[in-house]
């Protein structure tokens, strides 16, 4: 996608994941001062392009487990279904 690139934090435990988050998009923020260049968190920041910005991967050993692992993830899938909507309308605007 023009314009995008990620970096990856983790893998780290537990809920110390949220501070690691912090901490990089602080650093993002001050290496970006430094060269001049805009920082865009948004999940769709351009109408015409894919929203692909600031999303959040995680994985479990389960999840990773090949055709058992994709069946996992198909049922947790449809564990989420029925509650779609009321997360996405929490996740910020333009999802």
């Amino acid at each position: 996608m023009p314009g995008q690139w990620e970096y990856q934090v983790g893998p780290v435990h537990g809920i110390s994941i949220g501070d690691q988050l912090w901490v990089s998009r602080y650093l993002l923020g001050r290496v970006a001062e430094d060269y001049n260049v805009d920082v865009s968190f948004a999940p769709k920041l351009f109408p015409e392009w894919n929203g692909s910005g600031c999303h959040t991967n995680f994985s479990t050993k389960t999840m990773r487990g090949g055709a058992q692992g994709m069946k996992y993830i198909h049922d947790m899938m449809a564990k989420f279904a029925p509650k779609h909507q009321l997360h996405i309308s929490v996740y910020g605007d333009d999802n």
